[in-house]
């Protein structure tokens, strides 16, 4: 990819948990979910219950489990303090789990990475800051 103009700031995260997680190892096997991803977004039951209705009980529980089937265990990422949506976006991440017989656990985000990005505070190894005309390789993403 090449810059053409302008500065260019990339987050150097493969997607957005990268920034709503703050810090935590790698969880293999953990379909994360955040509050706005359970309100706004497909859960993991939603998108079985979808392929079902789209392909036939037998095809689409087929093509979900290929689909999902790294996945046996939901991690819901808390970036709020409190309130009710977070405990309805919780119990639906739970419920979620459940019917999927998937484990379950809640893990402590951050906004911080996001605030800092859309602030921009990019004086940090979170962030690729590329000059106008710069190109960007793949090993500028590995610190």
């Amino acid at each position: 990819m090449f810059n053409p103009g302008g500065k260019l700031v990339l987050p150097r995260f493969h997607d957005c948990i990268g920034l709503l997680r703050g810090s935590g190892e790698e969880r293999a096997g953990s379909y994360f979910l955040s509050p706005s991803w359970v309100r706004y977004g497909r859960t993991p039951l939603q998108e079985r219950r979808r392929l079902i209705k789209k392909y036939g009980r037998e095809t689409g529980a087929w093509v979900f489990e290929n689909m999902f089937r790294h996945y046996r265990q939901i991690t819901f990422i808390k970036t709020l303090d409190s309130g009710e949506r977070l405990k309805e976006t919780l119990v639906l991440a739970r419920e979620t789990a459940r019917q999927l017989q998937w484990d379950f656990m809640v893990e402590r985000g951050s906004t911080g990475r996001l605030e800092r990005l859309l602030q921009g505070s990019w004086d940090s190894p979170d962030f690729l800051v590329l000059a106008p005309g710069q190109r960007v390789e793949e090993s500028m993403f590995y610190r």
